[in-house]
């Protein structure tokens, strides 16, 4: 989408002083803006999606920590064995839980960084102009 419209941009700088080049060349301009502006609010979103997030990995994180604890001070009786078990299979849904949180977070965050290097692009663009 950036590629089509850059070369758009190009062919519209190439046309020599014909009176619809400026038209041309401002419309595509425009677009760019629109588009920048619409990745902005994604960026903005993305942001937010990772304060969110956040909060609930910290959580999971202490309630791995405290299951843990439990695991570690049981004592050998059946009955405590019986609850090993359970905690330990809450402790590995937690772990599976936190680990695809952070498989999330991480996604996010390239998301973000190519976002990110889609505005340096635009801005180069922009700065032509100036």
């Amino acid at each position: 989408m950036a590629s089509g419209t850059i070369s758009n941009l190009q062919q519209a700088l190439n046309c020599a002083n014909k009176c619809d080049c400026c038209e041309k060349l401002q419309q595509q301009i425009n677009q760019l803006k629109n588009q920048i502006g619409s990745i902005s609010n994604k960026v903005s979103a993305l942001d937010q999606d990772i304060k969110n997030i956040i909060p609930r990995v910290n959580n999971h994180e202490n309630r791995i920590g405290k299951i843990e604890k439990e695991i570690f001070s049981a004592s050998g009786n059946d009955r405590n064995r019986s609850n090993d078990n359970q905690t330990k299979q809450q402790l590995q849904q937690l772990k599976q839980q936190v680990s695809a949180i952070e498989r999330y977070i991480n996604a996010l965050d390239n998301a973000g960084k190519q976002i990110n290097n889609v505005l340096k692009s635009f801005f180069k663009i922009f700065s032509v102009f100036k």
